[in-house]
């Protein structure tokens, strides 16, 4: 049995619904039973997450408390704690339970600037990264004032919010909702606050004593209000969230932020303490990176004192990833490649598929990708030994005039104004626009600034000459994005 832990405030409120005795129930014997998976949803048509596709017909399904149908109600990116069995194959199983329940909800403060890489909401900050999904909108600059969206992802030790999905709402108003931890709790006033919002209890039924102990312990709470004045939410609904109890020989998979790190032997994740000893593997990363606010997945089992003991760590890097975007060449079924522009991409278990075209199709998977599909494909920023680049995300987009790349420069050519990328060359033109820090620089400053094998930039241009035997890109614009590898 495998049990797979990804955010805490997620598995608390799944053990809320629990205890108030709604149709969701962890499987007999809770923690012990056939096994809990939890993280975000990389597939639709049964559900995929964690590279197993569960076959969901007979499973029931909560969003937020509330019992839904089907699960027609959840979309790809949502973070989910999935109650079921996986059969013997390890990517197939059967899903008794589903369980969403979102970290925020509420209406965006301010308008973010286009290219953001945050949006407010209720004083909290919430970040994305390339491998955010937005449901309802296509940029996060497309958010207006007083939008409202529901937010699934993960927490730092700084309380900021990465969120995997995004989406936004069609109802104005409504209900608000929150958890986080009390801190600043103010007895006589009534008020606590969750980041910088403050949360005005004096209409709800709760102990001040129970309030006090849960900013002590760092406990979470889930506030729910239909009223929102600047900073200031009128709670109608206060719970404390608990988290769950681990027993000892649990094998456990838990990704997240490290939000305590007093050595690469001893950090905690998701309130989970984890030990490493000369046994831990390390993955996709060497040992000595691992710090504060690192996202980091841990598989491990659980120790008589409650600790995971880890077995591997792997880090996850989700910013700045590698991207190509461009029409497909060529497809291969049987291996579950694509080739764009003679660099193959694989597809496994855990890639995550969405349809960003005008088409929207919730189930879309790599059965309906074809070539010429138009596609933007997330991929691990090395190749492996064979060249092959791992797809982290794809998607399908409506069809673009012009092709896009992410990447770190390969090599350098100032005489002739080129440098290479995904073994293609890219050639500057006289018209092409260049970006250093995110200001305009002209053409000498960004070839003076650019290293090879370290500067990380995104490129959009043109291919030249016909498309098939075309091994250049004549550049529209260039911007380096980051200068470490």
């Amino acid at each position: 049995m495998r049990i797979r832990i990804v955010n805490t405030l997620l598995l608390a409120s799944m053990l809320f619904i629990s205890a108030c005795g709604t149709n969701d129930q962890v499987a007999e014997g809770g923690i012990g039973g056939t096994g809990i998976t939890m993280g975000r949803i990389e597939a639709l048509g049964s559900i995929v997450v964690n590279g197993v596709k569960y076959d969901t017909s007979e499973a029931t399904f909560i969003r937020d408390g509330q019992s839904v149908d089907t699960q027609d109600d959840f979309v790809t990116g949502e973070v989910i704690t999935l109650t079921g069995s996986t059969n013997n194959d390890g990517v197939t199983g059967k899903a008794s339970s589903v369980v969403f329940a979102d970290i925020l909800e509420g209406p965006v403060a301010v308008k973010p600037e286009l290219l953001a890489s945050s949006v407010e909401v209720m004083g909290q900050i919430v970040s994305i990264d390339d491998l955010t999904i937005l449901h309802g909108f296509n940029l996060i600059s497309d958010l207006e004032p007083n939008d409202i969206i529901e937010v699934s992802g993960f927490v730092d030790a700084n309380r900021e919010i990465h969120a995997s999905s995004i989406t936004k709402k069609n109802t104005i108003g409504g209900l608000f909702e929150i958890k986080g931890v009390v801190s600043q709790l103010k007895q006589d006033q009534k008020t606590f606050k969750i980041g910088n919002l403050t949360i005005d209890f004096s209409a709800v039924s709760i102990s001040i004593e129970s309030l006090v102990d849960a900013q002590d312990k760092g406990q979470n709470v889930q506030v729910l209000a239909s009223e929102l004045t600047g900073l200031i939410l009128k709670a109608g609904d206060i719970q404390l969230l608990k988290a769950v109890e681990l027993l000892p020989e649990t094998e456990v998979e838990t990704e997240g932020f490290i939000t305590r790190f007093a050595s690469i032997n001893d950090f905690d994740i998701n309130g989970l303490r984890i030990l490493t000893n000369s046994n831990t593997t390390f993955k996709d990363g060497i040992a000595n990176e691992l710090a504060l606010n690192v996202l980091t997945e841990v598989e491990g089992v659980i120790n008589s004192d409650s600790v995971l003991v880890a077995d591997s760590v792997s880090l996850l890097k989700t910013e700045h990833l590698t991207a190509l975007e461009a029409n497909i060449d060529a497809v291969d079924k049987t291996n579950k490649t694509l080739d764009i522009l003679g660099n193959i991409v694989q597809v496994n278990a855990n890639t995550v598929y969405y349809d960003e075209s005008v088409e929207r199709d919730r189930f879309f998977s790599f059965d309906d990708i074809t070539p010429d599909t138009y596609m933007d494909v997330k991929v691990s920023r090395e190749p492996t030994e064979d060249g092959r680049y791992i797809a982290l995300r794809v998607s399908r987009e409506d069809q673009e005039t012009t092709i896009s790349f992410k990447g770190v420069v390969s090599s350098i050519n100032l005489a002739t104004g080129t440098f290479g990328l995904f073994n293609l060359d890219m050639i500057t033109l006289n018209t092409t626009t260049y970006t250093y820090n995110k200001q305009p620089v002209d053409r000498a400053r960004f070839f003076e600034v650019l290293e090879q094998g370290v500067s990380f930039v995104e490129v959009e241009g043109q291919l030249a000459g016909g498309r098939t035997d075309s091994r250049a890109i004549l550049l529209e614009s260039v911007a380096i994005v980051d200068v470490t590898n």
